[in-house]
């Protein structure tokens, strides 16, 4: 999407580690909200971890500048949940 850009780092993962999600401000880089959940339907946790984050503005709301982030993309239209295509 543009104007966005994001970070993905991924490696094998032992049963009990876990998927994280932070976002950061915009305007001053704190960091504005961070979500961890475990392995598993990562394109469901993804979803509700985003409906969640648009639907509240307190959670868009940065706390150290009160910058209020704009509504999320969700993860489905951005495409970035797709499966590899095998060739």
């Amino acid at each position: 999407m543009a104007g966005t850009w994001g970070l993905v780092i991924e490696r094998k993962r032992k049963p009990e580690e876990n998927e994280e999600f932070i976002w950061f401000c915009e305007k001053c880089d704190a960091e504005l909200l961070r979500r961890m959940i475990g392995q598993g339907d990562i394109g469901t946790a993804v979803t509700i971890i985003y409906e969640a984050f648009n639907a509240d503005p307190a959670l868009r709301t940065c706390q150290s500048c009160g910058y209020v982030f704009p509504t999320a993309p969700m993860a489905e239209r951005l495409g970035f949940l797709q499966s590899p295509k095998k060739v």
